[in-house]
């Protein structure tokens, strides 16, 4: 698209959704700023003044389209408790999911309900039932452990159902 200077520069001041500044030099800096208009994202390259006697400059010329793409990056943290603190600090499974559960409706900018349905929880109810025939199974090392951590899993995603069922 072609834009005069002085659109770019109304662009920037009104429309900036982002900016990378490319590093000084005496008088200005080079920055690439991302403007939007009329839903779409452009790159506009301009002379910033870094001084009160300079101006800032912007050229007239195509400005390229550009793609937002956001980057999800997870930071894993070492705690390190006794099992007394462990037991009063850890949240349970329920609130982990429905933590979890938050942060996918901020990213995907949609309720968690899309895709938990009733289905899902009616499965998870017939699959926690089942789990119950399977006690005979424990004397198998860790057997209980693993019937009793996807019971807590299946409980979890009833619980975070029945919850997201409520707000609807």
């Amino acid at each position: 698209m072609h834009l005069s200077a002085k659109e770019q520069e109304e662009l920037v001041e009104r429309s900036e959704v982002h900016r990378i500044d490319c590093g000084e030099r005496r008088w200005s800096e080079t920055t690439i700023s991302t403007v939007q208009k009329d839903g779409r994202f452009y790159r506009i390259v301009w002379e910033r003044g870094l001084t009160e006697n300079q101006d800032d400059e912007f050229e007239a010329g195509e400005v390229e389209e550009v793609f937002e793409s956001v980057e999800i990056k997870a930071k894993a943290t070492r705690h390190y408790f006794t099992p007394e603190e462990f037991d009063k600090e850890s949240p349970t499974l329920t609130q982990r999911l429905a933590k979890e559960a938050e942060s996918y409706e901020i990213v995907m900018e949609k309720p968690l309900t899309d895709s938990i349905t009733n289905e899902l929880i009616e499965r998870a109810e017939a699959l926690l039932d089942v789990l119950s025939d399977l006690e005979p199974l424990d004397i198998i090392s860790e057997a209980k452990n693993y019937r009793e951590i996807t019971s807590q899993y299946l409980q979890a995603i009833i619980a975070l159902g029945n919850h997201e069922g409520q707000n609807r």
